[in-house]
């Protein structure tokens, strides 16, 4: 694995949607840089100092425009990216706002309600698809 000259702490949220069968992605804008038009969750960087926790909130807010509750961590994941380490951190949270309030940032350009069985069709990065898909595994009894 290549060296790191720069380390990042990520987080992300996961919404259970629809009795516990579908989640909230948002689509990158095509103007990024950096992996234009994947899905992802909600999330982005913690500032320094900041609790984890909090930064999960505050990143769902200003990409949706939702107030959430942060509740439990269920995945983590590394990655090494050009010079730059990431470790992302996801939570389980309920959301506190009602959903039409839902405005996205200018980072991106659309969001998409999926089932556990739709994540492997769309542009999303490994990492992240494992980390929807344990949402799924832990958090929603899905019926076969």
């Amino acid at each position: 694995m290549k060296a790191a000259n720069d380390r990042k702490l990520i987080v992300a949220g996961f919404l259970p949607l629809y009795d516990f069968r579908k989640t909230l992605l948002l689509r990158r804008s095509k103007s990024r840089g950096f992996l234009p038009r994947f899905y992802e969750l909600p999330g982005g960087n913690v500032e320094d100092g900041e609790d984890p926790r909090d930064a999960a909130k505050r990143e769902f807010l200003e990409e949706t425009g939702l107030g959430v509750e942060v509740l439990d961590p269920f995945n983590t994941y590394h990655s090494v990216i050009e010079d730059t380490e990431y470790v992302q951190i996801a939570y389980l949270v309920d959301c506190k706002s009602p959903f039409s309030d839902l405005r996205l940032s200018r980072e991106h350009q659309s969001h998409l309600i999926v089932s556990y069985d739709e994540v492997g069709n769309l542009l999303i990065t490994e990492e992240e698809r494992g980390t929807v898909l344990k949402g799924f595994e832990r958090f929603i009894n899905r019926k076969k």
